[in-house]
């Protein structure tokens, strides 16, 4: 099936997913039609397709075909923007089953995917230039899951390919890692393609293979911080090149092919500048058994990871370990701009109320004045919160979980933050902030265990994470300015909301917030502006956009400003907010809130002008 512009338009260029789409079951039902593909979108710009939805292409029945070269129908888009939290899977035996293919495209961004198919995670073809693929996890399998340029230049053909930037990804057992595949006797011209921060395991020996034409060649090729091991214990993997120019650093496996031309490269920028470390907890003394204290290990570690001047030092938690970890506190500056804490394996907290004796109660992990730092991983965040929660009847305080504080161009991502006795993450006094495909996990009877607070900090992008906890999923609170959040899976919770703000009187002010595409499961409102009604808190420039899902209160859409000072420019823009009770109405309700609501369900007619 073709759908065409005319067919878009009329659906308002939004194409939503939230069943599933099977294709033909039988050989029989595709008589008569073109088998090159089976959906396709021809001519339509500003697309979307979206959802959490599945797409079938019942490909079985056509994987016979392969070993008989008949054809195989795939799913193709050309010209693709953006593809992000996409779940593509086919088992590894499935034939040319390639997750992503892009051909003749630009500027396409793809993120936080996970991919594991019968061949190439995603494959970039020929005239594509201005390609960045972040955070996809790909495989396992045994045939071919990776990352590839190619396969370029068939017959001799000519093929470009330009700008293609592939960073912090994984691999689970595929064939190969990074890899370049074009035929030696082709004029394919290759230039400007960087892999960055790959790790994971290779099922062949071969782990890294850039194979070039061998009358162009590919320039500006760059490998950094390759972390690529065999899925075969004890079993050694090696890198592979033909006619590729650039330089590595960082890399395992490393390439002592002399014939390749990033191995001057690397002699070169020896005598000019120091690499990266990796730094292991279990080297300084962690014991990792989930009992044992390997706190004064984790700070020993922390020592030499922020005093080092390599480009990027890396403090490795390893996987498969439990490590507990008293109230601790990561403080810089350090010497190097940038500063890695990954986390494969899982970080406790104290499970007795005795064992936070004669530490700070506010917070249990804090990571102060370091920036450009990165905290991700696949590992989990564990602070043993029930201890605390009966803690907040009583009215005593309680630690947060893991707080930032004066850290700029933070990044964070990937991991699983689970049980904070407060709070699971603060962000305070901050700059360029990146947040990603976090899950933030909590009882949703669990006090004041927001999932992210802000506060005091501007130019912050959270997006594609999942947060459900007992109280605001996000809380965006004063002095914050310029904050994107958007593909947030809320619930349970009370929502995203702005505030509390103006306790006491006290002054506040929080400007240009912009929250889209996010869905709301069972929380207790949706959009929310919470402000106490005698204070002086100026709200501005707040949008709401593409909010979906349901309330357990009727209040779903609550915006409540001070009454003195108000709040101005609101926009609500596509809101779908029903009640989690079948047969329930929900509502909206506004303090002194000024600005405008397009198609909104509840309606908000209580907005002033």
């Amino acid at each position: 099936m073709q759908l065409n512009q005319n067919f878009v338009k009329n659906v308002g260029n939004g194409f939503q997913i939230g069943g599933k789409i099977i294709a033909p079951r039988k050989l029989s039902d595709w008589r008569g039609h073109d088998i090159s593909r089976w959906l396709s979108f021809r001519n339509i710009n500003g697309l979307i397709v979206d959802g959490n939805g599945t797409i079938d292409g019942r490909g079985v029945i056509w994987w016979k075909s392969a070993k008989d070269a008949t054809g195989i129908p795939t799913v193709s888009c050309i010209f693709l923007a953006s593809i992000s939290n996409l779940h593509i899977i086919a088992p590894e035996t499935s034939h040319n089953t390639d997750g992503i293919d892009i051909s003749s495209s630009s500027h396409v961004q793809i993120r936080n995917c996970f991919i594991g198919t019968g061949d190439d995670c995603v494959a970039i073809n020929s005239g594509c230039s201005n390609i960045s693929i972040s955070g996809v996890v790909c495989g396992p399998g045994h045939e071919e899951f990776l990352l590839s340029v190619g396969s370029l230049g068939k017959g001799g053909a000519d093929a470009q390919v330009q700008d293609i930037r592939v960073e912090h990804c994984i691999f689970n057992g595929t064939l190969n890692g990074a890899r370049i595949k074009t035929w030696q006797k082709s004029a394919v011209n290759l230039s400007g393609i960087s892999f960055m921060g790959f790790r994971g395991t290779s099922l062949s020996n071969d782990a890294i293979k850039l194979s070039c034409s061998k009358s162009v060649g590919c320039t500006n090729i760059l490998l950094d911080h390759i972390n690529i091991k065999s899925a075969v214990r004890g079993t050694t993997v090696y890198s592979s090149c033909i006619n590729a120019h650039g330089r590595y650093m960082d890399s395992f496996p490393k390439d002592w092919n002399h014939s390749f031309r990033l191995v001057l490269w690397l002699l070169i920028l020896r005598s000019s500048r120091v690499f990266s470390q990796l730094i292991n907890v279990m080297d300084y003394g962690a014991v990792g058994d989930g009992m044992t204290d390997d706190s004064q290990a984790f700070m020993k570690a922390w020592i030499v990871v922020c005093g080092a001047r390599s480009s990027m030092p890396v403090l490795n938690v390893p996987t498969g370990r439990k490590f507990l970890l008293k109230p601790s506190q990561f403080g810089g500056p350090c010497n190097s701009p940038n500063v890695h804490f990954q986390v494969g394996g899982t970080i406790v907290g104290p499970s007795k109320l005795s064992d936070w004796r004669g530490h700070d109660i506010s917070r249990w992990l804090s990571f102060r004045n370091v920036n450009g730092l990165i905290v991700d991983g696949n590992g989990l965040i564990d602070g043993q919160g029930a201890i605390w929660w009966k803690s907040a009847e009583e009215g005593k305080p309680r630690p947060l979980a893991l707080g930032f504080s004066s850290c700029n161009n933070l990044k964070l991502s990937g991991l699983t933050h689970i049980n904070s006795p407060r709070s699971h993450i603060s962000i305070d006094s901050c700059t360029n902030i990146t947040i990603t495909n976090l899950h933030i996990i909590a009882p949703k009877t669990s006090p004041n265990t927001d999932g992210l607070d802000i506060s005091s900090s501007s130019n912050v992008q959270i997006q594609d994470c999942y947060i459900g906890t007992g109280d605001d999923c996000i809380a965006i609170n004063s002095g914050c300015n310029n904050i994107n959040i958007s593909g947030v899976d809320c619930g349970p919770g009370h929502g995203i909301s702005v505030g509390s703000l103006g306790e006491g009187g006290a002054m506040a002010e929080v400007e240009d917030i912009r929250v889209e595409n996010c869905t709301f499961n069972g929380t207790q409102n949706g959009a929310r502006i919470k402000t106490w009604q005698e204070s002086a808190v100026k709200l501005s420039d707040i949008s709401f956009m593409g909010f979906r899902g349901t309330s357990l209160s009727d209040d779903a859409i609550n915006l409540s400003c001070s009454k003195s000072v108000g709040c101005t420019n609101i926009l609500l823009d596509h809101i779908n907010i029903t009640s989690a009770v079948p047969g329930e109405i929900v509502y909206s309700s506004c303090i002194n809130a000024h600005g405008r609501c397009i198609d909104s369900i509840p309606k908000v007619d209580c907005l002033l002008p």
